[in-house]
């Protein structure tokens, strides 16, 4: 029989318990009762913010169908969890919506779920322009782009992660207002209509309609204004019991894009006498989000006024990303903080009275009270369940509360969750941690989004989810009995224990937890686990604190640094040789003058002399920035000339083809955009790209062909190069021109948007102490380029020595910092780099160009039991000019002190490009430890690596600290710890594992067999049949060529599982397409130690390219990997292609 009681949840006071026996409740919790503990809850401080979901500060994500973007996993920061996403179809226009859309719609909603994260959604076609032609489809199509997002189940397979979908699609940025007659243009409250006739309104209602038709009834639509919303309804503010319901208005929340741009009307959100009032009320029950947009009127967005209009509007979320202005304004005066902790709900534990023993058959009788101090109550149905764990085995047992209705939970009152649950006879014996867990409806026991209490002194666990009631009960087994005509009983959590192996297949990377700032708890548990907390001091833990170099030591790292200069012309080619840099540099300017090319095509013979330069900077460890150009002096000769537009796009297209930037593509920093004018400075030129003039004119006096004919040598080199490369410009005014004015932010740089790809080559720095001889034009300029290269690259070189207070050391160390430096020439201008030199700046400016990371501190166990947990606290400062510029990851290494042996395990979540000038990092989290690594000895390292460039050693990055930290020959940065591994009776195995990690250099112990296709029977044919061609190979004298299908073979990681590894293999097309990217790549699916299967890692091939051309597959997960089958696919296409030479790369 299942027995269970619950009595209910009271809003305010409780209810009385059952009257019973030993076995039963007490009639009332009020007054000492014996045998039961009062446990009081502190709360957290009002700044500090708990990520939880669909409420916060948001990153703002767009992207368009005619240039799309993929959302990736470094899309969003640790303090985020709301991501809006937003789409422009501006392919669309005129035609249907098809499924290669709204299958990269689900691919971001599905990267989102993975990531834990939730979403606001908006569609859109254009954000152009206030006047006429607008660019908006008509309302037919408009409500057939809806359908086809309906029908493909874009909303309903997302249900649970999607907070809300703002209405959209009508006028410039889905705004409703400046848009096409068939919807008009709403005035303020001259008429109760808004100046729009019945047919207008008629089809914004079916646009509403559509939205509330094709989402499930959880997800609420989002109107710009309130008149939206109470001229298709009525003026009656929602109620809990139309929430509960979800009438049509119910579902209908505000998004404020003009929040706070006034101290009335919001830029006409407000436009009629009782808007506010009605918005204020109605919003209670509807979910409020929006952004700042105007900063005239600072007196709208003190402080004060903020947080008094957030709450009164009961604001679930809001743009961190605009209007920076007003962000930083708050950041600066100390309120950023309490609103990123106040938007939307914000519940903390008071109070919870709980038994200290119970009796199996007997009752388990709880009271709990919570509190909501948000602006907002939770927007989602949730259930409440208390969840009881075996203090020794670790089994869950649950019972959820009923009657739970978190979104009546309205800001500053208290609930009572007060009941009982019959504790089934069978339950074993023993110790039982009590927690609480909050979860949403739609999404189930997915922990990823389980609300965690603002609460502090250990209630959160950052890693299950579980908030700690602080409390633990014994269960007897003497005494009890079963009660009979209750409905449900206290019941082992099969779904929980499903949980645990969800976090070991996906979630566990979440455990070794990546924060900036502040750690996380660990998890709790036995000896062999990780404290709650590594914070004071800990039994069995050692800190260590690290001394930095002095500030004149330089560290020889990848892409920084003072760069040496080697030209090369066509006519009088000299390659690059291992003597070409000196001990101190690693960055080579490559400037190439294609002075024999002015009228023809480059051949494979330059391009051959290119890649093999490449190949030396490679071996040598070296990085490079690259620059092309025709001219290196000024004449008026007319044989002094420059090639053709054409003939340059041609030339860059001959280097893409031969895939000079892709086969060196992790060495290669930034290429200089070059090609045009003297020197490729973009200045001196033809007709074809015109001279820039003075700031008289927006356009710099170059007409409109002009600037596409150069925004077109950019577009050809960001399509000729992966996007891991920038290509940089000579002045400012080349960028903003071209794309816009608003610095360059991390959400930019991790989606690769075009203008987060194009950084500066200022080779005119401190010419003067103002304009740097037109690399500053215009009044604003060194404002925006200061802020932009925060998160872009920027290197140049001195040129001028006329104005030597604008050289002096002060003046030129401020200027590379406000600038973001990362590389300058050492060769160049020789006076002012002798007089660094003379004054003692140097060494301090080679030091700190670029990134200059040194660890301050680690917290590290002096030993671990084999089968348990490796804890780490590591914390990072970054004191250069710039933040790295490349994507990083990092590893911590054991090293057997007796045979050398290294173990390693990747820390996730790690985002080095966020790593900013001044900020310090902090790396925290566990990892496990394989039952089977071999007792002993262990030094600990940290390794810091190019994603690209793998397990180079090369190219990893040297700590900026003494006293035996660096290891130049390794390149692996010694924490200065020995651990001892030790034997035990410990199987925590919920994090990542450290795993074998191949001694650099060595390549992999496994290889891809046959990987040219040179036999007949080691690649199996997927779907259709592959032929076999010979002559015309990549490698070898056999390829394959598909059609539909491709190859696929299995490869098994027997004499020991790894936990990454890089694939990669060649490929060309021949008149090629697929609808959906995967389906031309290296896809593997992969078969776990544990016997699970995770599927769908790829890396894609451009179906543009018709020579061979080369990419890579890099999986790294935290679950082992046993085996893994990879296939050359090509299918669900037209035309056909080759593969070729594939090769494991690298595992560990």
């Amino acid at each position: 029989m299942e027995i269970f009681i619950f009595i209910g949840i009271l809003t305010g006071e409780g209810t009385a318990f059952l009257l019973g026996s030993p076995c039963d409740c007490p009639p009332s919790f009020t007054g000492s009762t014996q045998g039961f503990v009062e446990k009081t809850f502190s709360k957290l401080s009002s700044n500090v913010t708990v990520v939880n979901p669909g409420r916060g500060f948001y990153r703002h994500i767009e992207t368009r169908t005619s240039s799309f973007h993929p959302l990736s996993s470094w899309s969003m920061g640790p303090q985020n969890n709301v991501l809006y996403r937003q789409y422009y179809l501006d392919t669309f226009l005129t035609s249907d919506l098809d499924t290669t859309f709204t299958d990269k719609v689900k691919a971001d909603l599905k990267l989102i779920q993975g990531q834990g994260w939730t979403v606001i959604l908006r569609f859109a076609y254009s954000n152009c322009c206030v006047q006429p032609p607008y660019h908006d489809p008509s309302y037919s199509r408009m409500l057939s782009h809806i359908r086809k997002l309906d029908h493909d189940n874009v909303f309903r397979d997302y249900e649970g992660i999607i907070v809300a979908i703002q209405a959209g699609f009508v006028g410039v940025w889905g705004e409703w207002h400046f848009t096409t007659s068939e919807f008009g243009i709403t005035k303020y409250c001259s008429s109760v209509d808004l100046g729009l006739t019945d047919a207008q309104w008629a089809n914004r209602n079916g646009i509403l309609q559509a939205l509330l038709d094709a989402a499930p009834p959880s997800i609420e639509i989002l109107v710009r204004i309130p008149e939206y919303k109470f001229h298709l309804y009525d003026k009656v503010a929602t109620t809990l019991s139309d929430e509960k319901t979800r009438a049509g208005k119910s579902r209908i929340g505000f998004y404020n894009d003009a929040f706070l741009s006034d101290l009335d009307q919001n830029m006409g959100t407000f436009k009629c006498t009782g808007d506010r009032t009605y918005m204020a009320d109605d919003s209670r029950y509807n979910y409020v989000t929006g952004e700042t947009n105007d900063a005239r009127t600072p007196a709208a967005w003190t402080c004060a006024n903020a947080m008094k209009e957030l709450a009164q509007f009961h604001y679930s979320s809001l743009n961190t990303d605009y209007l920076k202005e007003i962000i930083d304004s708050w950041k600066e005066n100390g309120c950023y903080d309490v609103i990123s902790a106040h938007l939307g709900y914000r519940l903390y534990l008071t109070k919870a009275i709980l038994p200290s023993s119970v009796t199996a058959g007997g009752e388990f009788c709880y009271h709990i009270e919570i509190n909501n101090e948000g602006y907002a109550a939770p927007n989602k149905e949730m259930e409440a369940h208390i969840v009881l764990e075996n203090s020794g085995n670790g089994a869950l047992y649950s019972v959820m509360v009923p009657g739970v209705e978190v979104r009546a939970w309205l800001p500053g009152n208290t609930y009572t969750l007060q009941g009982a649950a019959s504790v089934p006879a069978a339950v074993p014996s023993g110790n039982y941690k009590v927690h609480f867990v909050l979860l949403n409806k739609v999404l189930g026991r997915n922990n990823k989004y389980f609300v965690l209490m603002a609460n502090e002194n250990g209630v959160q666990n950052t890693t299950t989810r579980m908030n700690s009631l602080g409390h633990t009960i014994d269960v007897t087994s003497e005494g009890g009995r079963i009660i009979d005509g209750i409905n449900e009983t206290l019941q082992q959590s099969g779904a929980i224990e499903v949980d645990r192996r969800y976090i070991l297949k996906t979630y566990g990377r979440q455990k070794n937890c990546f924060l900036l700032g502040e750690g996380s708890a660990f998890l709790p548990g036995s000896t062999c686990d990780c404290p709650t907390s590594l914070t004071g001091r800990k039994h069995g833990f050692v800190e260590k604190t690290y001394s930095k170099l002095s500030s004149n030591g330089t560290v020889v790292n990848p892409g920084r640094g003072f760069y040496k200069t080697i030209e090369a012309r066509t006519s009088d080619f000299h390659p690059v040789t291992s003597s070409s840099m000196g001990p101190q540099n690693n960055v080579v300017l490559r400037e190439y003058y294609l002075d024999t090319y002015l009228n023809s095509d480059l051949d494979t013979n330059f391009t051959d002399k290119v890649k093999a330069d490449l190949n030396v900077i490679q071996d040598q460890g070296w990085t490079v920035i690259l620059r092309f150009a025709y001219l290196d002096s000024i004449c008026n000769n007319p044989t002094c000339r420059e090639p053709s537009y054409s003939r340059m796009i041609s030339h860059i297209q001959m280097l893409d083809q031969e895939n000079v930037f892709r086969d060196y593509e992790g060495i290669i920093v930034a290429i200089q955009a070059g090609f045009v004018g003297v020197w490729g400075d973009w200045h001196d030129t033809n007709s074809e790209f015109g001279i820039p003039g003075s700031c008289a004119t927006d356009n710099l006096g170059l007409n409109d062909v002009q600037w596409a004919h150069r925004k077109g040598i950019l577009q050809a080199l960001f399509d000729a190069t992966p996007p891991s490369i920038e290509i940089l410009v000579r002045i400012p005014a080349f960028k903003f021109h071209l794309y816009d004015k608003v610095a360059t932010n991390l959400s930019d740089e991790e989606t690769r948007a075009p203008k987060s790809r194009i950084g500066f080559h200022n080779d005119a720095f401190l010419s003067d102490m103002d304009q740097n001889q037109g690399t500053f034009i215009c009044k604003g300029d060194r404002k925006y380029m200061a802020e932009d290269s925060l998160y872009n690259y920027v290197t140049g070189e001195t040129d001028s020595a006329l104005t030597p207070a604008a050289w002096t050391c002060a003046n030129a160390e401020t200027e590379l910092a406000q600038f973001h430096f990362s590389s300058l020439s050492t060769d160049y201008l020789k006076t002012i780099i002798e007089s660094w030199k003379q004054n003692g700046c140097y060494d301090v400016i080679s030091g700190h160009l670029g990134y200059r990371l040194y660890l301050t501190k680690a917290i590290l166990p002096s030993s671990v039991t084999a089968g348990g947990e490796f804890c780490y606290h590591i914390e990072i400062n970054n004191e250069g000019y710039a933040a790295p510029n490349k994507e990083m990851e990092a590893h911590i290494v054991l090293e057997n002190t007796g045979n050398g042996a290294l173990y390693s395990v990747m820390v996730p979540g790690v985002e080095v490009r966020a790593w900013l000038p001044g900020d310090f990092q902090t790396l925290q989290g566990t990892a496990g430890v394989p039952a089977a690594l071999p007792l002993g000895h262990y030094k600990v390292h940290l390794v810091l690596l190019n994603k690209v460039l793998g397990k180079n050693n090369k190219y990893f990055v040297l700590m900026a600290n003494e006293n035996g930290v660096q290891n130049t020959a390794t390149r692996m940065n010694s924490l200065g710890q020995t651990v001892d591994v030790t034997s035990g009776l410990c199987n925590s195995q919920s994090a990542a594992v450290f795993n074998a990690w191949q001694p650099p250099g060595n390549g992999c112990a496994y290889k891809i067999a046959d990987g040219s296709f040179e036999a007949d029977h080691i690649w199996y044919p997927y779907e259709n049949e592959f032929v076999t061609k010979s002559g015309d190979a990549k490698d070898g004298n056999h390829y394959i060529s598909v059609t539909n299908g491709g190859a696929y073979q299995d490869i098994v990681f027997n004499s020991s599982p790894v936990t990454s590894f890089e694939l990669s293999g060649w490929s060309r097309g021949h008149s090629a397409s697929v609808p959906n990217p995967a389906d031309y790549s290296i896809f593997c699916d992969l078969t776990h130690a544990d016997g699970t299967e995770t599927f769908g890692y790829f890396t894609n091939y451009d179906v543009t390219r018709t020579a061979w051309s080369k990419v890579v597959l890099r999986v790294n997960i935290t679950q082992v990997i046993q085996s893994a089958r990879c296939y050359a696919m090509f299918r669900n296409g037209s035309g056909s292609v080759d593969f070729d030479n594939f090769k494991m790369e690298s595992c560990s």
